[in-house]
């Protein structure tokens, strides 16, 4: 079985934020080391080692491009894999674009969470893999069997599998709310209730209604047919997990399958992290509204925040944000047939994917 491991490596430019640049978490500025390195390094454990590295660039606007990709490639070079590497940027996502059409094209992006797991997608599929594995920069593999695992669990028939997130400290559980408005909002309450279900007990595979995006593999059946859906603007994991159920698969966790989780502080204002996250629920929510399943199916993460009381838990959280900008209303856009005009897409997706290949003489991916 060919997999591939994508790693998506977020760059922002040195300096003050422009207010068209697209917000991440936490980019790196150009000016800065960041971490991919250091996760380039920590992949030396792994015992297996057939498997191709795809590098997603993703910069936070156009005109640092260029600047982003080359400082990936000295990191990179820099870091010796020891595997077969590629670089993809926002060069290589035009070219894509610029051959496919309609709604297909609107999934193909290095801009943005969704598009930039769709270019991992894309890769995986030019370069013919059967699985791909989805890794972030800001993470350490300390499990040299971790490839091992990944693919006995798609020997053994599953299709989308997610691990979890060792923190620093050593365990999986966020720390416990700080701020009155994150007690109020209840959303770190609601994931740890869901990951002590999911990742304690005794070893083995769960059902899961959620995935970390940095965890995350699906065998080459699920990523041709379900895209991640470029509308959301956070939690794309999340909302994979949600559109692979809708197309027939459901998400296993395997609580043996771990990363080390060690990012760096959030770049983003509070506020502007709750207005996204208000956003991409109000849409989940839809989404959930017009499909045969409901919010109980995904509890108690993210099944709390797709009820009818969405918008109450975010007006009290923004309003006890000092320098928020506005309230609740960036939850109030109406997404009419949202699971159609997904739905549409995805037939968009599969069609694209099941045609696509390099052009005659066109390196679609950048070989280190």
């Amino acid at each position: 079985m060919k997999l591939v491991m994508s790693i998506p490596t977020y760059w922002a430019r040195a300096g003050e934020a422009r207010e068209d640049d697209v917000v991440y978490d936490h980019p790196t500025p150009l000016d800065e080391a960041g971490t991919l390195g250091r996760a380039l390094e920590s992949l030396a454990i792994l015992e297996d080692r057939e498997f191709s590295l795809v590098i997603v660039v993703a910069p936070t606007a156009q005109d640092i491009a260029d600047a982003a990709m080359q400082k990936v490639r000295r990191i990179v070079e820099a870091s010796h894999p020891g595997v077969e590497t590629f670089l993809i940027s926002t060069g290589h996502a035009g070219a894509i674009r610029e051959r496919v059409a309609g709604e297909a094209a609107v999934m193909v992006s290095c801009f943005g969470y969704p598009g930039v797991r769709n270019m991992s997608l894309i890769a995986a599929r030019l370069l013919r893999a059967e699985g791909v594995v989805l890794i972030d920069d800001d993470e350490l593999i300390e499990d040299m069997s971790f490839l091992g695992k990944v693919r006995g669990n798609f020997e053994a028939g599953v299709e989308g599998l997610a691990g979890y997130y060792v923190n620093a400290d050593g365990g999986f559980r966020l720390k416990p709310a700080g701020a009155g408005w994150e007690e109020g909002l209840g959303k770190i309450e609601a994931m740890n209730a869901a990951f002590d279900q999911l990742i304690g007990g005794p070893p083995g595979l769960r059902e899961t209604p959620l995935a970390f995006g940095g965890a995350m593999a699906m065998t080459r059946s699920l990523f041709e047919e379900v895209p991640f859906d470029p509308l959301i603007t956070r939690g794309e994991d999340i909302d994979y997990v949600f559109n692979a159920r809708v197309a027939g698969v459901t998400f296993m966790l395997d609580n043996t399958l771990a990363v080390r989780h060690l990012p760096p502080p959030h770049s983003a204002p509070p506020w502007r992290q709750l207005q996204q996250d208000l956003l991409r629920f109000t849409y989940h929510r839809q989404k959930l509204r017009d499909s045969a399943y409901c919010a109980e199916d995904f509890d108690p993460y993210p099944g709390v925040f797709l009820r009818d009381d969405l918008e109450k838990r975010f007006s009290r959280a923004l309003a006890a944000q000092e320098g928020h900008k506005g309230s609740a209303g960036a939850g109030r856009r109406t997404f009419p047939d949202a699971m159609g005009v997904y739905m549409k897409r995805r037939r968009a997706w599969a069609e694209m994917m099941l045609n696509l290949a390099p052009a005659a003489g066109e390196p679609l991916l950048t070989v280190v």
